[in-house]
């Protein structure tokens, strides 16, 4: 009997069958929309269960951390959500981790969806094939018009603005309209609402009343002291007719007072020779100052060097010294050590020689067996023929 991380009991054999009814319930091969109890084409499915928790009551809300949660976590929401999956009969295991990415990949692809809508192709296409463009949504994000009720306060998405449109401080079009006192502006507002109006039925052509289109009011060439370019009025679109799909609202993004000044980019050529004269200053000062640290370092170790070798010489000198001394000693020594030999040998030859004279030896006799004394005989009878002896 074992335990899983979840708390359910179940019998096993061995460790074995323990790991292989794990690995079993393996998830991360199983499409969450393809693990239904019924098979892959049950409509149950943990896509489906997950769905259906999103779109209840304030559930989304309160995961993302509304007044309704209460201080309950994403974590213990997903464990709830996994809970909930078991509960449904999906048989294969989702984690709470898995549930919490599951939910990260809905949101992700609900983001791109809706960035989609606000491009030029996705407002193009809204306003000529309103099929396509479903199709077009649902194939970045399958359940994006069921989730944009609650998705759309809670995810922190905003419309793209447009760099492209210029804005000659109308500022947002969508929200200043009301406020303005342009009679340009009026002439559109009065012409999309159905109004006639002289100057802009000249210049502009009416909205069809089966199709959204944009209207653009007619280009006006203004002066003034500081700008005498020609600037485009903003682009307005026309209510959309009913049974049809309103497109996003385009917001204009202001232009800055001095976005007609010169401005230096990092392509200047001012810009570039300064950063070249300031890399090559500072590389002249880093080699000078490299080059007199070296030359002192380089100073330094000459002088250590003469310092070593000069006591090196010294110490050389000085076992030189030593060992002379200890030469002539050991000569001293070994000369003293001869001569106390050498006497001491003559005087062993002398007592030997007078031995052999007291025996009445010959010398004849005395050179063929005591050959070592011949030398003192020699000296013996030369002191006798003087008389010293």
């Amino acid at each position: 009997m074992m335990k899983n991380n979840d708390g359910e009991v179940f019998w096993a054999c061995t460790k074995a069958c323990y790991l292989a009814i794990q690995s079993s319930k393996a998830s991360s091969r199983v499409p969450w929309d393809k693990d239904g109890p019924n098979g892959p084409t049950d409509p149950v499915n943990s896509e489906t269960i997950l769905l259906e928790w999103l779109l209840t009551a304030n559930n989304y809300s309160n995961y993302r951390g509304g007044n309704g949660s209460r201080g309950t976590s994403k974590t213990q929401y997903s464990h709830q959500i996994s809970n909930l999956l078991k509960t449904k009969g999906i048989n294969i295991e989702r984690t709470a981790e898995q549930v919490r990415d599951k939910i990260g990949g809905i949101e992700r692809a609900y983001k791109v969806a809706r960035d989609f809508m606000y491009t030029e192709t996705g407002v193009g296409l809204l306003a000529t094939d309103e099929g396509s463009f479903q199709d077009l949504v649902r194939k970045r994000c399958k359940n994006f018009f069921e989730l944009e009720p609650i998705f759309t306060d809670r995810v922190g998405i905003s419309p793209e603005t447009n760099e492209e449109m210029p804005n000659d401080g109308f500022g947002d079009v969508g929200n200043d309209l009301a406020d303005s006192d342009d009679d340009s502006l009026l002439d559109v507002i009065g012409m999309v609402g159905g109004k006639s109006n002289p100057v802009a039925e000249n210049n502009m052509e009416s909205p069809s009343a089966s199709t959204a289109t944009r209207v653009t009011t007619p280009s006006s060439t203004s002066t003034s002291v500081d700008q005498r370019t020609p600037r485009p009025s903003p682009t307005l679109a026309t209510p959309t007719p009913p049974g049809k799909r309103a497109p996003p609202p385009v917001i204009l993004k202001q232009k800055s007072p001095n976005a007609s000044k010169k401005k230096q980019t990092p392509g200047d050529p001012v810009i570039i020779s300064a950063r070249k004269r300031i890399k090559e200053e500072t590389m002249e000062s880093f080699l000078r100052t490299s080059q007199s640290q070296l030359d002192e370092e380089g100073s330094k170790k000459q002088k250590r060097h003469e310092e070593n070798v000069g006591l090196k010489k010294e110490e050389i000198s000085q076992r030189e010294k030593h060992f002379r001394m200890r030469f002539e000693e050991e000569q001293k020594v070994f000369k003293r050590q001869a001569i106390a030999e050498e006497a001491s040998f003559r005087k062993a030859c002398l007592a030997e020689l007078h031995g052999l004279l007291a025996e009445n030896k010959s010398d004849r006799y005395i050179h063929l067996m005591h050959p070592h004394l011949v030398d003192i005989l020699k000296q013996f009878r030369e002191l006798e023929e003087d008389g010293e002896v």
